[in-house]
């Protein structure tokens, strides 16, 4: 499973959608953000994992496809979350009221998971990028084609900053936004 992870395959993630009741998703995307409402002061898309209403949906959202929404502000909150071992609602100021959900059980398995995307897998782009850096790309098909066009993700979090990027009508999450991700995170320092 580290070695699907870290090369994002899709069809080791789908084989696993028999094994959760249809409402496991939903339940385990609020623990990272997914599904909260959020409170900046200003609009802010709201990420959406409803439950599957089919076998083959359950199969899709197993790897954020379906009718999975969110945006980079929450996807940058699920890299936080891994890094941090609990969600922090984000706060555009310092005195913002602090919200945050319980913390994650499996947070060492999943840190080290997502370090291996960084260190061996599709988030490679970002393994010369100074400290410890966690990332896990991904590639979102929308509209219609054969195949489908497709957004490149890529999330990262290293110490206390997380990171989202999307690039829409990329290729894919580990050629074409963990470059960006890396080129970030080193001109940060």
């Amino acid at each position: 499973f580290r070695r699907d992870f870290a090369e994002s395959c899709n069809t080791a993630f789908v084989s696993l959608a028999g094994e959760l009741e249809p409402s496991a998703l939903t339940e385990v995307a609020e623990d990272f953000g997914l599904g909260r409402k959020l409170a900046l002061g200003l609009p802010a898309a709201d990420a959406k994992v409803p439950a599957p209403t089919s076998p083959v949906g359950q199969a899709a959202m197993m790897i954020g496809q379906d009718r999975i929404v969110a945006s980079p502000l929450a996807m940058a909150g699920v890299a936080a979350t891994v890094a941090a071992g609990r969600w922090h609602a984000p706060r555009l100021l310092r005195d913002d009221p602090r919200a945050r959900g319980p913390e994650l059980p499996e947070r060492d398995t999943l840190r080290a998971l997502m370090r291996d995307v960084v260190t061996s897998g599709t988030g490679t782009a970002l393994r010369g990028v100074g400290g410890e850096v966690l990332g896990k790309s991904g590639t979102a098909e929308y509209g219609r084609g054969d195949p489908p066009p497709t957004h490149a993700w890529f999330i990262a979090a290293r110490n206390d900053l997380a990171v989202a990027v999307l690039v829409e009508g990329g290729r894919s999450g580990g050629s074409v936004a963990a470059p960006i991700a890396a080129r970030f995170l080193s001109a940060l320092g």
